[in-house]
């Protein structure tokens, strides 16, 4: 039996193909075989034991460990069968330079990629929820920036290593860039001032996250502030992109800092309205303004002027502003829906454009 597996062993080892015996494929092809029952073994392990083990613990950093070995798992185990199939090959010393950088390149991708997956969902999964316990909105912030930074730096790192591992000298490479190194720096002021404008946003705090900010005609919460632009919603729903150098040289009103919003209104009544219905009428604005709990104290109405077609009442009052945009536009509907219904109770007529014509004789 032995002799006859040595001659079966000898005879695969005399046909070549593509100056490779079959007796080696034949070595790759059980490489890879151990490879797939290893991996389907491992896998079945992880999904029974590990699961089990993260459930007894509190801590989330375990999941995140787990989540990245499911992840990983087949790479762990072929990239190894890959590397061993290489030695079985018979390649010339070009073929093999460029089978090695290209399983490096591969791995370096693979390590970056899921690193930065990794960090992502750990400041998303332990960061984050200690950011929403915190008072402060600045966390807030940086979170996204924080982010963002994570993956330019692992990217960056990732080309480095690249390019010096092509046989590139990076020191040298940016040197001889010249011109074109220029011409880059140029095309790339603009973002430079973005990015140095976030840099004055966020130590001076002109704003927060869902801070309600006025820019130029433009009113609405802020939902992110990034490296290179500010995103604001509007209030009516639409999404604006503002690059940060343009939000640095504006005059920014942050409304959400002020305690309070003035409205100021002009009420006008018919000419024939006698004094006492207008002094009804202002004491009917003021009990109205007073029994409003939204609005402070610190309230004038006052019949302010005679106007053309009008005797004009002006008013004048604080909304809290600690209350939703939309609870500041209720109060200021109620109060206005008041005034309607009483002065209607009242027989008190508002003015609206008259002309008197008189003709001489």
């Amino acid at each position: 039996m032995e002799g006859y597996i040595n001659k079966i062993v000898l005879s695969l080892d005399r046909i070549e193909i593509l100056g490779n015996s079959v007796l080696q494929y034949s070595k790759i092809l059980i490489v890879f075989v151990v490879g797939v029952l290893l991996f389907y073994i491992l896998k079945k392990i992880i999904n029974t034991k590990g699961d089990k083990l993260v459930r007894r613990t509190r801590t989330k950093i375990d999941d995140i460990v787990l989540s990245l070995i499911k992840k990983v798992l087949i790479y762990i185990v072929f990239i190894p069968c890959i590397y061993i199939s290489r030695s079985y090959l018979n390649l010339t010393a070009d073929i093999e330079s460029l089978f090695n950088l290209t399983l490096f390149i591969i791995l370096v991708i693979l390590i970056s990629y899921y690193l930065n997956q990794t960090l992502q969902k750990s400041i998303d999964t332990i960061i984050k929820p200690i950011i929403k316990r915190s008072e402060t909105k600045l966390d807030d912030q940086l979170l996204p920036v924080f982010k963002t930074t994570t993956k330019i730096t692992i990217f960056i790192l990732a080309t480095l290593i690249i390019i010096t591992n092509l046989g590139y000298d990076f020191t040298s490479l940016i040197a001889g860039l010249g011109i074109g190194g220029l011409a880059v720096a140029l095309a790339a002021q603009q973002t430079l001032g973005n990015f140095f404008a976030s840099i004055a946003i966020f130590s001076d705090q002109p704003f927060q996250i869902n801070d309600l900010i006025k820019i130029d005609n433009i009113l609405g919460n802020v939902i992110q502030v990034g490296f290179r632009s500010t995103r604001i919603k509007t209030l009516e729903g639409t999404e604006i992109v503002i690059p940060n150098s343009k939000l640095a040289d504006s005059v920014i009103e942050n409304i959400t800092k002020r305690s309070s919003v003035r409205i100021n209104t002009e009420l006008g009544v018919k000419y024939d309205t006698s004094p006492q219905k207008l002094e009804r009428a202002i004491n009917i604005i003021k009990e109205i303004i007073k029994n409003e709990r939204n609005v402070e104290d610190d309230s004038y109405v006052i019949f302010s002027s005679f106007n053309d077609s009008s005797l004009s009442i002006s008013v004048s009052y604080w909304i809290n502003l600690q209350n939703r945009w939309d609870d500041i536009l209720q109060t200021k509907h109620r109060i206005n829906m008041r005034v309607k219904e009483q002065f209607e109770e009242e027989h008190i007529s508002f003015a609206y454009p008259t002309q008197e014509i008189f003709l001489h004789k």
